[in-house]
């Protein structure tokens, strides 16, 4: 029988792997994370057994859609703590952000040519979805995304759920094993080989690290040709600040949440959209800190299926159904 996990894999074309190669390649797209990535685990294990080191490319293209200031400086700052991270780890991580138009164009391509294997995010949306789609049959070694969207993988579906029932009814089936089958929290404690990979020189000439850039992120953005209306704003796009806006939001709100979500006085959303559209935190890390506020002597046990309702199947508080249903 498959591990659930098994479904998070997408083999995106039929190419051999070069075990003459440099490095694995992991393309850090949406889950701009080291912890609690299944793409990431899933690229660190090809690294193991190729006895290869691990290259991270993250990147900041100037051309995606609604472009502007604010998205730019969340994710900058994002860029920028995965940076120090990866020093801090002596861990292979290139970043790229994108000067002008066309400035990034051929760099993927450019690093997938020394590469053994290639690794991504599979996302079903935006423009990481045509970028999955396109890349694949460019390259000639094995282009492979795996899913870290959620509990439930995307691939336990044979089609797209069109109602909050189907998908319930999906996600009570399948709960148990997606979550008892985490990524894991540090996948990077696991990398084998730590060799330092050198970049050649014309392509750290053709594609500047972005390591200065990142110092001043907001000077940096004014001089890029994306939408300055849409200003920054007082909200920092780290995954630090993601685990601090969840910590408030367990400690404060969890247990509140069923009677004052809808007010808007209350304030008792989680507020973690943004963090976790731009893949700083996981939504296991979330179900897991809500589930470990459920009441004394609850359990796994108690999960109830129901046939897709929204309501009985975690059993235990109130509020925290209410949080997870939704």
């Amino acid at each position: 029988m498959k591990n659930i996990n098994s479904y998070r894999k997408f083999s995106r074309n039929n190419n051999e792997p070069n075990k003459n190669g440099d490095y694995v390649l992991y393309w850090m797209q949406i889950n701009r994370r080291f912890q609690y990535n299944y793409a990431l685990e899933y690229a660190i294990g090809w690294a193991n057994k190729l006895g290869k080191p691990l290259l991270i490319y993250e990147g900041l293209s100037i051309e995606y859609p609604w472009a502007c200031d604010r998205f730019h400086a969340f994710i900058m700052q994002g860029m920028k703590e995965n940076l120090d991270f990866a020093n801090s780890n002596d861990l292979n991580y290139f970043n790229f952000v994108e000067p002008k138009i066309g400035g990034g164009k051929g760099l993927f391509y450019r690093l997938a040519e020394n590469a053994c294997t290639v690794i991504s995010d599979e996302y079903p949306v935006f423009i990481i979805k045509k970028h999955n789609e396109r890349v694949a049959d460019k390259i000639d070694v094995p282009y492979t995304t795996i899913d870290s969207n959620g509990i439930i993988p995307l691939g336990v579906t044979g089609k797209d759920p069109y109602s909050a029932y189907l998908f319930r009814k999906t996600m009570q089936k399948n709960f148990k094993e997606g979550f008892t089958n985490p990524p894991k929290k540090d996948p990077i404690e696991e990398l084998e080989n730590r060799d330092k990979v050198v970049l050649q020189k014309d392509f750290l000439e053709d594609y500047p690290k972005a390591d200065k850039m990142l110092e001043n992120i907001q000077e940096t953005i004014s001089g890029l040709d994306i939408d300055h209306t849409v200003g920054i704003i007082d909200m920092t796009g780290t995954r630090q600040a993601a685990l601090g806006k969840l910590g408030h939001f367990i400690g404060h709100s969890l247990l509140e949440y069923d009677e004052k979500r809808n007010h808007p006085d209350e304030k008792k959303t989680s507020g973690l959209s943004p963090w976790l559209h731009f893949g700083k935190i996981s939504e296991y890390e979330i179900v897991k800190a809500a589930l470990d506020h459920q009441p004394e002597g609850w359990t796994l046990e108690d999960l109830t299926p129901n046939g897709g309702k929204n309501s009985g199947f975690f059993k235990g508080d109130g509020n925290i159904e209410s949080f997870l249903d939704e």
